[in-house]
């Protein structure tokens, strides 16, 4: 029986997934975030403009909250477009931007509702002491995986999931747990060293923190997406035994 590789393993080939992938991920994001950009820039043209007319509670309904649902709503959902394109350029560099976005934008309602149903299961489960939350963040942890590359979403998609984690789930809590320490102990070096330039220059600490902050934010999906794909080898192998 194949056994799960070590954090050891886990870490070297999510930074070499993470320095191959980067640029790649960068290129998928990059113009949503300029949508997402424009949209908070018009939204706060249109809530400069319209903010002195609000004199009553149906015009904070009209003016303020109505639109506020608006944007939220599609903030989320950009984010999530964005964040499910990246899994999909992840698991394969061959397919182009376009393509990317059109595997991205099917089903992504479902994606979408089936990340709100785990978030929710598990915000549930963390008010009941904390403990059954952690238990089952872990294990609905490929959640995100199983619904982008398999194509299979809401309860399926958690059951799916739960089936990757099971019998593993201290080794993916420990390797969850590396993560967390990992990405610390970087920040803390890095903030400290900002710190000190900030001494120097206001706006290097800014400019060198937007990037310390994203690079974070794709190496913890290269790393989630290496897990996943060691699992579900692991998983491959005892069923064909």
């Amino acid at each position: 029986m194949q056994n799960l590789p070590g954090i050891g393993q886990l870490i070297k080939e999510s930074f070499y997934n993470f320095k191959s992938n980067f640029i790649n991920i960068l290129f998928v994001q990059l113009p949503i975030i300029a949508i997402i950009f424009l949209i908070l820039g018009l939204w706060g043209i249109f809530y400069t403009s319209f903010s002195n007319q609000i004199k009553h509670e149906y015009d904070a309904i009209k003016y303020l909250i109505l639109p506020s649902a608006v944007v939220i709503s599609s903030l989320f959902i950009l984010n999530t477009f964005a964040y499910r394109a990246s899994i999909l350029r992840l698991s394969s560099k061959e397919l182009k931007l376009l393509d990317v976005y059109k595997a991205s934008a099917s089903g992504l309602i479902s994606f979408c509702l089936t990340l709100l149903l785990s978030g929710l299961i598990i915000f549930v489960g963390s008010l009941l002491f904390i403990i059954p939350g952690v238990i089952l963040f872990v294990r609905f942890y490929f959640v995100p995986f199983v619904a982008s590359l398999e194509g299979i979403y809401y309860r399926s998609a958690l059951r799916k999931s739960s089936e990757y984690v099971k019998g593993l789930w201290w080794k993916v809590f420990a390797r969850i747990l590396t993560l967390v320490v990992i990405l610390f102990v970087v920040s803390v070096i890095f903030y400290i060293i900002l710190f000190i330039l900030g001494k120097i220059s206001p706006i290097i600490p800014s400019l060198l923190s937007i990037i310390l902050n994203y690079a974070i934010h794709v190496f913890s999906l290269v790393y989630m997406f290496t897990l996943y794909n060691q699992i579900k080898n692991v998983k491959r192998e005892q069923n064909l035994e």
